[in-house]
């Protein structure tokens, strides 16, 4: 199968490359190379690869930033990703798109279905649920996967933070009343590839929505930087400080309850709910061999 990833330069997009490169005919584009808010880019480079999927992890991900620069935001993750639906739409190519646990407001208890209403609360969100409208409107061979907490050896991400700050003895204070489910880029990729195996055999024909996914169980960051600790498995002077949101001051609001169900993508596809814990102590194994 022919698959064009965009974001090249991003976690996910480097993590899909290593793992499924052996298996499918892959082009991974940075933005120099494809550009979502060109149009003459896309053509280009969707006449050039003439993917039968293309994969989009192209995104505006600075939650922050996003607040005092929403017009960039959302010219990427709105209209963006409207020129890359509508472009994918013309060559007829499926669409996976990747989104967030922030379309939902976080407000409510239990687990975020994807039938529920979206309030997105931040700029981020907002911008990122416009591009989820646009593919809908504009596609008609489309998956879009909501997922949170991504974490990999790549980039920057919560963990990468922690095991830095941890390794060099340095106290943390870590939120303990946002609850999501930590989401390994591995397992993420793992996910993809069935998906791209479903798309091949066509084993199912109206697959064609939206999806949460994230691994299992949900914690809170707090709890998620414990088990951080935890796989690093040495002595240390740094501790751990819970504390609540209300005394963590940032320009965007986190989700209070992130929480995603994943029912239906474990129904639809035949998956299986993969464990982040396990993954953390990999990546942390590889962490500190990087710094010996």
């Amino acid at each position: 199968m022919k698959v064009l990833i965009t974001g090249g330069g991003g976690q996910v997009a480097k993590v899909l490359v290593k793992q499924l490169g052996h298996k499918h005919h892959l082009t991974c584009f940075d933005k120099s190379e494809f550009d979502i808010t060109s149009e003459e880019s896309l053509v280009r480079g969707l006449s050039l690869t003439k993917p039968d999927v293309v994969i989009n992890t192209a995104a505006y991900t600075a939650v922050d930033k996003a607040e005092s620069e929403p017009d960039l935001a959302f010219d990427v993750n709105g209209e963006g990703v409207r020129k890359l639906a509508s472009a994918c739409n013309r060559f007829d190519c499926v669409l996976i798109h990747l989104s967030t646990d922030y379309v939902y407001d976080g407000h409510t208890e239990g687990f975020h279905s994807e039938n529920e209403e979206t309030n997105p609360q931040t700029v981020y969100g907002k911008s990122k649920l416009l591009g989820e409208n646009y593919i809908q409107q504009s596609c008609k061979k489309y998956l879009i996967i909501r997922t949170s907490w991504l974490f990999s050896e790549y980039g920057n991400n919560f963990l990468k933070t922690i095991f830095k700050l941890l390794d060099t003895g340095n106290s943390v204070s870590v939120v303990n009343d946002q609850f999501g489910s930590p989401t390994s880029c591995y397992n993420l990729a793992c996910f993809i590839d069935e998906i791209l195996f479903t798309l091949e055999t066509k084993l199912i024909d109206d697959i064609w929505g939206i999806y949460n996914y994230s691994d299992s169980p949900a914690t809170n960051w707090y709890h998620f930087s414990m088990e951080i600790e935890k796989a690093m498995n040495k002595s240390t002077t740094s501790k751990i400080i819970p504390i609540p949101s209300i005394d963590y001051s940032s320009p965007a609001d986190r989700p209070k309850n992130s929480k995603l169900s994943c029912s239906k993508i474990l129904r639809v596809f035949g998956s299986k709910s993969r464990s982040w814990k396990g993954e953390v102590e990999v990546l942390v194994k590889k962490l500190l061999k990087g710094t010996k």
